[in-house]
């Protein structure tokens, strides 16, 4: 795990007062699993550029390009085998559409994709956030 990458994420993009809670449980090898599928709901909303289940895969990369390269690598934080690694933004994207987990996609400090674990009762809430430089 990168911790450098993950305090800036929290700092960045995750409620004020969660933000301690969060630091903790992602650092516990014990309880990250269970904060990573808590962490949709605990997403600074103000930050967010783009929220919704029913969006197509194309249509978020659309959006995403706007604030992020996606020629570049990202940072992961995941409920699969992905979790804290480096790697290109296409192999996580594909990564995040197969493995229908919760995943979160650090594309750099500023903005960030995340998609919660697929329900039987539809598709999954999605998120762009992305925090100007000036905020």
């Amino acid at each position: 795990m990168n911790r450098e990458i993950e305090e800036k994420f929290i700092n960045n993009f995750i409620v004020k007062d969660k933000r301690e809670r969060i630091r903790f449980e992602l650092s516990s090898a014990k309880k990250r699993e269970t904060v990573i599928q808590r962490i949709y709901n605990l997403l600074d909303r103000k930050f967010a550029v783009l929220e919704d289940p029913k969006v197509s895969d194309e249509e978020l990369k659309s959006v995403l390009k706007k604030y992020f390269n996606p020629n570049k690598e990202c940072y992961i934080i995941s409920e699969s085998d992905d979790d804290g690694r480096v790697m290109p933004f296409k192999q996580a994207f594909e990564n995040m559409i197969d493995f229908e987990v919760n995943y979160l996609i650090i594309c750099d400090e500023n903005t960030v994709l995340m998609s919660e674990e697929y329900t039987t009762f539809g598709s999954p809430n999605r998120i762009i956030l992305h925090k100007n430089s000036k905020n």
